[in-house]
């Protein structure tokens, strides 16, 4: 009982604590600017990105294959990608415009051998996609349009054999063509106010280092928010020119506010260390109602050549088969959408929206969802976020037809820190819960009903060479 007495009392502290930490928090901002004032300055950015990805696995399963004896199989998969990503943004208080091109070439090598047997999986192909999403305003109210095109080719060898038995030898062909357009409307506008927020973090920084000779107010904040954003949008070969330029361009904007109250090594470490780390985090405001209407057309085409060796009464006999494969898809979706993001101050933000919609394979889905963020410094960021989907919709498994009617409730939590800008921990956990009802159209007596709860944990140590 007396355990029971001490536990409670710490519960209560501890609850008390955190309490006043969390209204600490609310009011420890000392600049006072609100972030959802802010309003992004018209800017044309270009950028070009090349990515390399390399990854692959290695390892050793032993499976019983009778009562005397257990075989040792031995797998191995290997991928690389290569891609090169170019964007073309364009922004303006009546205009929003994104043109892109985006080519990736990969190779895949699989194996997996047993004492009797073995596989090998060589996949190779290439891709090229281009699209565009523009939108003009008249205040609030919007409309827009987006387009896309894809193309695909890959080929792959596949080899299944086993000793004095047979070999089996797969080459497939495929091709694929994907082509939609949109259009949208609505009402509203979500800005992206990251830049406001990594201001106030400079000022407020230098102003606690006793750096700063004057008093801050809103205007000063969105100078040099808006000297930020510039300074984000340009182009530089050379990072160290780019720090170079950045830096003296913070620096001259603050002087020449006469912000500036000495130039010792308190005032440029401060200015390094905050324009490196106050911008990382997203943080957006502002709110969205939209409809938009997407048609699309899908072609697919698969070649496939089979080859085969099979050993009978010690005679091989060889086959070889080809088989051509295509398949169009006209189809379209149907979205309505709300979205709302409200930056409650400068270390939380609030965002919550819902959406519903029909297409070609589902009737009718829809989602809600309400996600909160924390910020407690320029390193951290701690998100949580909880919502409800409900789907009913049609697909074709194994030749038949099916009716799926369900519902999806899921929970995620997300936690960032930055130990350098290169260095960055991210730990992400996910638990999502299905009920659905499953019926069988072709047989009329089939009908399943299913409950799936899933969670899943992710630690990832992300490090960039340059």
């Amino acid at each position: 009982m007396k355990t029971y007495k001490y536990q409670n009392v710490f519960v209560k502290q501890l609850f008390f604590i955190l309490l006043f930490i969390f209204v600490k928090k609310l009011s420890a901002q000392e600049v006072d600017y609100d972030l959802s004032k802010y309003k992004i300055p018209d800017y044309k950015r270009h950028y070009l990105n090349f990515n390399l990805d390399v990854n692959g696995n290695k390892g050793k399963v032993s499976e019983p294959r009778n009562t005397l004896k257990n075989e040792s199989i031995k797998k191995s998969y290997y991928n690389s990608i290569f891609y090169v990503n170019y964007n073309r943004l364009v922004q303006t208080r009546k205009f929003f415009g994104r043109q892109y091109l985006y080519t990736s070439f990969n190779f895949n090598h699989g194996k997996t051998e047993g004492s009797e047997t073995l596989n090998k999986d060589h996949h190779a192909g290439f891709s090229i996609e281009t699209g565009m999403n523009h939108r003009h305003y008249k205040g609030l109210f919007f409309a827009g349009y987006k387009a896309y095109l894809h193309f695909s080719q890959n080929k792959g060898d596949l080899k299944h054999s086993k000793v004095n038995d047979f070999l089996n030898e797969n080459t497939i062909k495929e091709k694929t063509y994907i082509t939609s357009g949109a259009l949208n409307f609505g009402y509203g506008r979500i800005e992206k106010v990251s830049d406001a927020r990594h201001a106030v973090y400079i000022l407020d920084e230098l102003r606690k280092n006793n750096c700063i000779a004057k008093n801050i107010s809103e205007e000063d904040v969105e100078n040099l928010a808006t000297t930020i954003t510039k300074l984000k949008t340009q182009r530089f070969l050379d990072s160290r020119l780019r720090k170079i330029k950045e830096i003296s361009t913070i620096d001259s904007v603050l002087r020449d506010k006469g912000f500036v109250k000495k130039s010792d090594a308190a005032y440029f470490t401060t200015l390094y260390d905050f324009w490196d780390y106050g911008g990382l985090n997203l943080r957006t405001s502002g709110y969205c109602l939209k409809f938009e209407f997407t048609p699309m057309y899908n072609f697919n085409k698969k070649e496939v050549e089979e080859y085969k060796e099979i050993l009978v009464n010690g005679t091989i006999n060889k086959s070889k088969e080809n088989s051509d494969t295509i398949v169009k898809t006209l189809g379209y979706t149907a979205l309505l959408s709300f979205e709302y993001n409200k930056p409650l101050n400068l270390y939380f933000q609030l965002d919550y929206g819902a959406w519903a919609g029909i297409n070609t394979i589902d009737r009718f889905y829809s989602k809600v969802y309400i996600k909160g963020s924390y910020f407690p410094n320029t390193r951290t960021s701690v998100s949580a976020s909880s919502g409800f989907v409900y789907f009913d919709k049609a697909e074709d498994f194994l030749f038949n037809d099916y009716d799926f009617k369900g519902a999806d409730i899921f929970l995620s939590l997300d936690c960032n820190y930055y130990f350098s800008p290169a260095l960055r921990l991210s730990a992400t956990y996910n638990f999502n819960h299905r009920d659905y009802d499953i019926d069988e159209n072709y047989h009329k007596d089939t009908y399943i009903y299913q409950k799936e709860s899933k969670h899943v944990f992710k630690i990832k140590l992300i490090y960039s060479l340059f």
